[in-house]
């Protein structure tokens, strides 16, 4: 917030009573309605956690004012956002850029809500802020009132107060305890508890499911804030897991939890569809595999109607096969996928005769 020297002259020469900024201007008498503002907020906070500023607006005159703005503004980015209704509203403080390319440039916040209804003599209105800074360093917060609409307060006695927040970069965070996992089809569910200490600084968690045993994939998943669950998509059946979960905040990755063993149940869902890629000759064709439900593909058919029928079985790595039918003869062929769990549904039939299609 720009302020002239002698605005600042006037803050630095204020007396400073009860924590709250009390200026008048000189030579003047004390108008009517006459505004004072305190800020509480805290003092120091880590890097991306929210916190709370409290601006608190009292009438020390003798007359209602009939409105009052209070705005707050700083260099740096440092709103995530405003908190309506009983909060002070924000947005950017942008930049243009010209010449190639254009663009903007976001350099700050600038925030106000407004007491429209006014504030009675002796009565107080209390206003929130919550934000978050990215990075490290010490913002000034500038709380301040003002007339409105200006032509209604010609009186009014405008004040600012600032409060200072040093924004610190907090430590990794620790390893979460209690992993806990469940299963649901072909997922697993963890749930854990994050370490008390470095819970408020938490912006993401990271679960990693690794098969013991087993050729299957490891599986990842990255549950954004500080929720303390997450779904892993993917579990092949029957196979035994170890599941580890660690949260990040600004201070970098967090230690890793002690590993939850987990094994799935037999497999309960059969292959998705397959898609037919390619088709040409005599029924030569290829495919791609669209989900392999919760168990390993482990064989296709492919089926060929028309004069005659032909079926072939191919193992679950390949992808293609050819059926060789009788010359002109019109063919509708389709593939379908097996797992533990079953056959799949078919895929979309094509159709061709004679080496074409």
């Amino acid at each position: 917030m720009k302020r002239s020297w002698s605005t600042l002259w006037l803050l630095a020469a204020a007396p400073i009573v009860g924590g709250v900024v009390a200026v008048a201007p000189a030579g003047a008498a004390t108008p009517a309605p006459d505004l004072s503002i305190a800020v509480q907020g805290p003092s120091a906070v880590g890097v991306g956690a929210p916190f709370t500023e409290i601006a608190t607006v009292t009438n020390h005159g003798t007359a209602a004012t009939p409105g009052i703005t209070v705005s707050y503004s700083t260099g740096t980015r440092a709103i995530s956002p405003g908190v309506p209704p009983a909060g002070i509203y924000c947005f950017p403080i942008q930049y243009g850029h010209s010449g190639r390319g254009g663009g903007v440039t976001t350099v700050g916040d600038s925030c106000n809500d407004t007491i429209s209804g006014g504030l009675a003599p002796g009565k107080s209105v209390t206003l929130a802020l919550t934000m978050t800074e990215g990075t490290a360093q010490t913002l000034t917060l500038a709380f301040s009132t003002a007339p409105y609409p200006a032509a209604s307060q010609l009186n009014l006695v405008s004040h600012t107060a600032s409060v200072g927040v040093t924004v610190i970069r907090p430590p990794a965070a620790a390893a979460p305890s209690g992993v806990a996992v469940t299963e649901s089809g072909d997922q697993l569910n963890v749930q854990w508890t994050p370490a008390p200490a470095t819970a408020p600084y938490i912006s993401a968690s990271v679960i990693t499911v690794t098969p013991v045993g087993s050729t299957a994939p490891v599986l990842t998943a990255v549950v954004p804030g500080a929720t303390t669950s997450g779904a892993v998509p993917g579990v092949v059946a029957s196979t035994a897991y170890s599941v580890t979960v660690a949260n990040n905040d600004a201070g970098g990755p967090g230690a890793t939890s002690q590993p939850a063993s987990f094994t799935t149940g037999p497999a309960t869902i059969v292959p998705g569809a397959p898609t037919i890629a390619y088709y040409w000759g005599y029924a030569a064709l290829r495919w791609v595999p669209t989900s392999s439900g919760n168990s390993v593909i482990d064989e296709y058919e492919v089926l060929a109607t028309g004069g005659q029928t032909l079926t072939t079985y191919v193992s679950g790595s390949t992808l293609s096969a050819y059926l060789a039918p009788a010359p002109s003869d019109l063919l509708t062929v389709k593939v379908r996928a097996h797992n533990a769990a079953g056959w799949g549904p078919w895929s979309k039939p094509v159709q061709f005769v004679d080496g074409g299609n």
